[in-house]
């Protein structure tokens, strides 16, 4: 027997298993007549229901790579973490085959061909045979995926544990790398819908409280103001007046480059009060190296204090940097 070659010794294990597999078959059949082979059982899904499916050989769990909704995208492990990259369904194809869609990006599981080794990737739902997968029952309750176009098992190649491990085909050996344990995260709920923002057009970086009756929704400026809308309802918030409720300017280690607010409602050394934290820098042509983050304090408890009379006059005394 030549030596297990070292430079690959993926390869060399599935040689390996293979003959193993094909040892087996030889002495099952030499024993038919002796030894009656249990029917097999056929698997189902809930096909109202979305899954996250954990390889028995890895305990890394099917995920769209780099979370992409594009068609051609790949699909590989990563460390289970049910985001909904990670989240699948299960659409009836007939004759006990399933399309498997992602819930992230709306796409069904493809393999583009019959070939050993190819990068299971996401595509537009289009009838294919080559997105119609059955499922086939392992031990221990884990299913094998088994591809209509090809025949083949969907397989982490070389059985590789790292995260982005490439997920292939490859014949149906039922070895642990091929098998998948099917989590049932619970029934699919209404069918999810895009919108445009109603709140703030390029406001990046928003941030909302609910607080007496009224929404107030602070965001990414750029500038020297950190600004405010309030409004009793989410929708309001989409015309509401921008107020700036303090004013950067003049200060010496942060008057420029607002961004990423925050602001919560404490209990501090003055009482109960609202401390927004903030990101901003000095004017300068390279501002990245001086952002700090830094906090202010209300006077009050309410974000925007009294109203203000003009685009400045909030800032001369509801909010002061907090010592």
């Amino acid at each position: 027997m030549p030596p297990i070659s070292e430079k690959h010794p993926g390869r060399a294990r599935r040689r390996w298993r293979t003959g193993l597999a094909a040892g087996v078959v030889i002495v099952v059949t030499g024993t038919a007549t002796a030894v009656a082979m249990p029917a097999a059982s056929a698997a189902t899904a809930d096909t109202n229901a979305y899954y996250v499916l954990v390889n028995r050989h890895s305990g890394k769990a099917l995920d769209v790579y780099n979370l992409a909704t594009h068609d051609g995208a790949p699909i590989n492990q990563y460390a289970r973490n049910d985001g909904n990259w990670q989240q699948w369904r299960f659409l009836d194809a007939g004759n006990g085959y399933y399309r498997v869609q992602s819930r992230h990006s709306g796409k069904v599981l493809e393999l583009p061909n019959a070939d050993d080794g190819v990068q299971l990737v996401q595509n537009t739902d289009n009838g294919s045979t080559r997105q119609h997968f059955r499922l086939a029952d392992s031990a221990g309750g884990h299913v094998r995926l088994i591809n209509r176009h090809s025949g083949k098992a969907l397989d982490v190649w070389e059985w590789s544990t790292a995260d982005g491990a490439k997920v292939s085909q490859y014949q149906d050996l039922d070895g642990d790398n091929q098998q998948w344990r099917m989590v049932n995260l619970g029934p699919v709920v209404g069918t999810p819908g895009t919108f445009t923002n109603p709140i703030k057009r390029n406001g990046p970086d928003p941030w909302l409280q609910h607080h007496n009756g009224s929404y107030y929704l602070a965001t990414t400026t750029w500038n020297s103001t950190i600004t405010m809308r309030r409004s009793s309802t989410l929708g309001g918030l989409f015309g509401a007046p921008e107020q700036v409720v303090f004013d950067l300017s003049g200060r010496p280690n942060g008057c420029c480059n607002m961004w990423a607010p925050e602001f919560h409602l404490l209990d501090g050394p003055n009482g109960r009060r609202w401390y927004l934290y903030y990101v901003a820098g000095q004017n300068v042509s390279d501002f990245n190296p001086t952002q700090r983050l830094h906090v202010l304090e209300s006077a009050g408890t309410d974000p925007m204090g009294r109203t203000p009379s003009g685009p400045t006059s909030a800032a001369t005394g509801n909010w002061t940097p907090a010592s």
